[in-house]
C-alpha cells in the first residue's frame, strides 16, 4: 500500500478514536455512578501504575524526519511547544504517520526522508491507533453498557461481585 493509502486510513482512525473516546469516557463516568468497588481487604489496595516512556530505540528510523521537523517546531527555535512535545511522542511511539501528518500542517518538506525502509513503520503506526480502539472497548464499563441481554447482565453483575469486589449502588 502506498503511504498516501496508509496516511489516509491513520487520518480514518483517528476520528474513530476520538468516537470511541467520546463513548468510552460516558461510559466510564456512568459506570462509576452507577458501581462501587468494595474493598474487603486492606491490605489489598492495589497502588496506582503509570505507564512508563517508550524504551529509547538506538536505530529510530523516523529520526530523520524528527530532526527536520524539531528545526521549526522547538520552543527554543520558536515553535509550538505542543505540537513539538507531539512530534516528540510520535517519534518516540515510531509514529511515522503522525510525524508526517504534523510535517504537513506546518509545509515542511519530508518526502525526500521517506524511504521504502519506513514502509513498516506505517503499518504500525495504524496498529498504534486500533490497540487504543480496542483497549477502550475491551473495558467492563464497555462491555457493560452495550449487554443487551438481562440474563447476561445478571451473570454479569455476578462476576463483578465475585471477581473485581465490584458492586451496583443502592441509592
Amino acid at each position: 500500500m502506498s503511504y498516501k493509502k496508509w496516511i489516509y486510513k491513520y487520518k480514518f482512525l483517528q476520528e474513530e478514536e476520538n468516537e470511541t473516546q467520546k463513548q468510552f469516557d460516558v461510559y466510564v463516568q456512568q459506570f462509576e455512578e452507577d458501581f462501587v468497588l468494595v474493598n474487603t481487604d486492606e491490605s489489598n489496595n492495589t497502588p496506582i501504575t503509570v505507564d512508563p516512556l517508550p524504551e529509547r530505540i538506538a536505530n529510530n528510523l523516523c529520526k530523520p524526519i524528527f530532526k527536520r521537523i524539531s528545526k521549526i517546531l522547538h520552543p527554543d527555535k520558536g515553535g509550538n511547544k505542543n505540537d513539538f512535545n507531539k512530534a516528540s511522542e510520535n517519534y518516540r511511539n515510531q509514529d511515522i504517520i503522525g510525524l508526517y501528518i504534523i510535517a504537513e500542517e506546518y509545509k515542511i518538506d519530508i518526502k525526500d526522508l521517506i524511504t521504502d525502509e519506513l514502509t513498516p513503520l506505517f503499518e504500525s503506526s495504524c496498529r498504534l491507533i486500533e490497540e487504543k480502539i480496542s483497549n477502550k472497548t475491551k473495558s467492563i464499563a464497555w462491555d457493560w453498557y452495550n449487554i443487551k441481554d438481562p440474563k447476561s447482565k445478571e451473570i454479569t453483575i455476578n462476576y463483578f461481585k465475585e471477581e473485581l469486589n465490584i458492586i451496583p449502588r443502592v441509592d
